[in-house]
């Protein structure tokens, strides 16, 4: 569907609320890779993922008639995923190095991946990605997620302003480099 025919959101949760299925299913499809790109930002297992992302559909659900802004609904999703996924970290309480799957979309560049994916500077780049604070690895997956969320919910997921966003993207990113030059450096090191 062509976003120009994309239904309102505030009738498609009238509808959902009331029950119509067809209306439900086409919620989820609009806004299941914004759910996802926020949880898997977190480095979750694969069964706390699915569980993050399920209660934040859970949630949605429980409070479908109850909402304020129904066309806001794509912010209160992504704050409902960063809620439930902090939820689980703090009860797992222990931390897990990066999932290369976090960052999937990178195979969007094509034969170049494939190149790239065996290089010592990939690898380095996801040990990089793995020292960067939870929020810079999050807020760099959302702006890397296709099709990349409005800053509108990247800032909802966040609970930060619009106007930070670039700032903290020009920080995360210069940790990046940091971290990845370090990375570098020690392994050309060694002999």
């Amino acid at each position: 569907m062509e976003p120009g025919n994309l239904e309102p959101l505030t009738l498609l949760i009238d509808k959902a609320s009331q029950g119509d299925g067809a209306s439900w299913d086409k919620l989820v499809r609009r806004f299941e890779r914004l759910v996802w790109s926020v949880v898997s930002g977190f480095r979750l297992s694969e069964a706390d993922s699915l569980d993050a992302a399920q209660v934040t559909w859970l949630r949605l659900v429980e409070n479908l008639g109850k909402l304020n802004e129904p066309d806001r609904v794509g912010s209160w999703l992504a704050t409902t995923a960063r809620r439930e996924s902090l939820r689980i970290l703090a009860r797992r309480n222990r931390s897990e190095p990066v999932d290369p799957g976090t960052f999937d979309h990178l195979k969007a560049f094509g034969d170049q991946y494939q190149t790239v994916d065996q290089s010592d500077e990939f690898r380095s780049v996801l040990r990089a990605i793995d020292k960067l604070s939870p929020n810079c690895r999050l807020l760099l997956s959302l702006l890397l997620s296709d099709p990349s969320p409005t800053y509108q919910e990247i800032a909802a997921s966040l609970e930060i302003s619009v106007g930070t966003i670039g700032p903290r993207r020009l920080r995360c990113l210069g940790e990046l480099r940091s971290a990845a030059s370090r990375i570098l450096a020690a392994a050309n090191s060694y002999p």
